[in-house]
């Protein structure tokens, strides 16, 4: 196997304007900020942290607990070239968070695909066709039973980091590897099961969120209740 080697990224010397993808949603559904914090210590995470694959269902207080320590929004500046600059749990090259979070799970016997809005802490209902989701969650079945867990895919909107960077494509990849290590810890700390996906999720990803080529899919993980 001969490695991909992707061209070595730089800062522009003026920022390039972008405009986000606007996801097709039905409505907003708002998650609790009472939100657990177990009294662990870093360190002891760190030790026993393992893939694990035994997923019961996930609580909404689990979920909301996750999300928050995960990619909550801390601060927001805006820059003077309109870019809105987030500061979450995890470093992203430029303050550009390119991944955003398709969150998917079980409601009654349906699948049901929700977009984490990082700023307000809302789940927000995709509009999505039901066989392309199906097909979605057999994917990530293929390669670890889901059983009960609730999928969280990958979105990346790489151009966000394409307007700090000339050459950023290995900058989204990175920041998706630092996002999935930094949930492993979490969910161990939450005593909570996690498994990484190996599949990036498309083509199905960018076909199921529309977009023309804005969005597309950057791998998963299967998160579920021990």
């Amino acid at each position: 196997m001969s490695l991909i080697r992707l061209r070595c990224p730089r800062p522009r010397k003026r920022e390039i304007a972008v405009k986000d993808y606007v996801y097709r949603t039905v409505r907003p559904r708002s998650l609790t900020r009472d939100v657990l914090r177990l009294r662990v210590d870093f360190f002891d995470v760190v030790d026993r942290r393992r893939t694990r694959r035994n997923f019961g269902a996930v609580s909404e207080r689990q979920l909301s607990s996750f999300l928050w320590w995960t990619a909550f929004t801390r601060m927001a500046v805006r820059q003077k070239s309109g870019f809105i600059l987030e500061y979450r749990p995890t470093p992203s090259a430029g303050g550009r968070h390119p991944v955003d979070l398709m969150i998917v799970r079980r409601q009654g016997s349906r699948w049901r695909a929700w977009l984490y809005e990082p700023m307000t802490h809302h789940l927000l209902l995709l509009d999505v066709r039901y066989q392309l989701l199906c097909r979605l969650v057999e994917q990530a079945n293929q390669l670890v039973s889901v059983k009960r867990a609730t999928i969280i895919w990958f979105v990346s909107q790489p151009e966000r980091t394409a307007s700090k960077y000339v050459n950023s494509e290995s900058l989204v990849w990175r920041d998706a590897g630092v996002l999935i290590g930094h949930m492993a810890l979490v969910a161990e700390a939450l005593e909570l099961s996690f498994c990484p996906l190996g599949t990036t999720g498309e083509p199905i990803v960018s076909t199921l969120l529309g977009g023309g080529g804005q969005v597309a899919g950057v791998g998963g993980c299967l998160l579920g209740s021990a």
